[in-house]
């Protein structure tokens, strides 16, 4: 039994080269286009409405339907990359924007009205 485990873990090893967990990442065909890859996947278009806005945090709070990277619908805190754009925000609006989840609170670009469906539908 443990010759077995012994050639079994060898195994793994020539399997996934000198370096497991190097070799478990996607190859790509330079690192700069891999870590591109992930910075884009983090991007999501969503729509909602408007629940409070923090003027002197330069924040709002947004309920927002689901979308691809978050497929249930709830509130969450965005900081708009241009602060001038909070002045253009009232609670209540439903508005469409681009943001970025990989940081906290996600950072929002191009915010606009949105078209006439309503937040928490589809």
């Amino acid at each position: 039994m443990h010759r077995f485990v012994i050639f079994f873990c060898v195994g793994l090893v020539a399997l996934s080269g000198p370096n497991p967990l190097l070799s478990a990442q996607p190859r790509a065909a330079g690192s700069a286009s891999s870590v591109n890859v992930v910075a884009a996947s983090s991007l999501a278009r969503i729509h909602g409405k408007i629940v409070s806005i923090d003027r002197a945090r330069g924040t709002f709070l947004i309920h927002h339907d689901p979308f691809a990277l978050m497929p249930m619908a709830m509130t969450m805190e965005v900081a708009p990359k241009v602060r001038s754009d909070l002045r253009k925000l009232h609670v209540g609006e439903v508005v469409d924007l681009t943001i970025d989840t990989s940081a906290d609170p996600w950072p929002g670009t191009d915010i606009r009205p949105a078209s006439q469906r309503r937040a928490g539908t589809r």
